[in-house]
């Protein structure tokens, strides 16, 4: 049963998708963590800048997540140099920030006593001003002039890693990030796309990932953490309830 469920994908319930005017766009920014999602997105966005003519206008963000206290990578291993892998496989230019208040994304764990999960994706909310504070460099890099400069944002979410994702559209203005001189709107390619879609992209095209998949992770991005101590053995039955344990 579960098999006939998984021939149903939610692209074949909603149809095909709405795809922003790349051809109107100044500049397509790709946010890539260098995960399966994120490299099944680029794939499929760089499909249609390609048939829209515009690959030129794609940069590749990474947002590297730091050290630890101890000198651990917060992200596995790795990551940063497949990201750039992933880019250059394209051809695309490739860029790397971090995040401006903390050191790590494990600093702000620390300092506000939270770990991340479902209902507290922070890691998520603080690449989102780092994000920002890049269109920004862009923006000024473009020198678009009367008129806002106009933004395309492309990221892997996808719906089923929660209701609050599955409920978005496919294509959005992003009010929060949009301002004066630019208007962004997001593009979420692979949103109704199943796991299962998203590794068939990936094996059929031959596109690069992280080995930790290969290893038995689920979630490539963050390496697993002991609360208190960073990046350590597999924990993936912690759970915040269990942060004293």
């Amino acid at each position: 049963m579960s098999a006939q469920i998984e021939l149903v994908s939610a692209r074949a319930v909603h149809g095909p998708e709405a795809v922003p005017d790349l051809a109107s766009a100044d500049r397509i920014i790709m946010s890539n963590s260098g995960g399966e999602d994120s490299i099944a997105a680029m794939d499929e966005s760089v499909r249609l800048a390609d048939d829209a003519g515009v690959r030129d206008r794609i940069v590749v963000l990474h947002i590297d997540l730091g050290l630890t206290p101890r000198g651990h990578t917060v992200e596995w291993p790795g990551t940063v140099d497949l990201a750039r892998r992933q880019a250059d496989y394209y051809g695309l230019p490739f860029e790397v920030r971090r995040m401006a208040k903390w050191p790590s994304l494990f600093h702000r764990i620390r300092a506000r006593g939270q770990f991340p999960h479902l209902m507290t994706r922070f890691c998520t909310s603080e690449k989102r001003g780092v994000a920002h504070r890049f269109m920004t460099e862009q923006v000024n890099a473009l020198g678009v002039t009367g008129r806002p400069a106009r933004i395309v944002h492309v990221m892997g979410f996808r719906a089923e890693e929660s209701h609050a994702r599955a409920r978005r559209p496919a294509v959005e203005v992003d009010r929060r990030a949009s301002n004066g001189r630019r208007t962004v709107t997001q593009w979420y390619p692979v949103l109704r796309w199943s796991t299962a879609e998203v590794w068939q992209r990936i094996r059929d095209r031959g596109l690069p990932y992280h080995w930790a998949y290969d290893a038995g992770m689920s979630r490539q991005l963050v390496q697993p953490m002991r609360p208190g101590l960073g990046p350590g053995p597999d924990v993936r039955g912690w759970t915040p309830a269990r942060a004293g344990a």
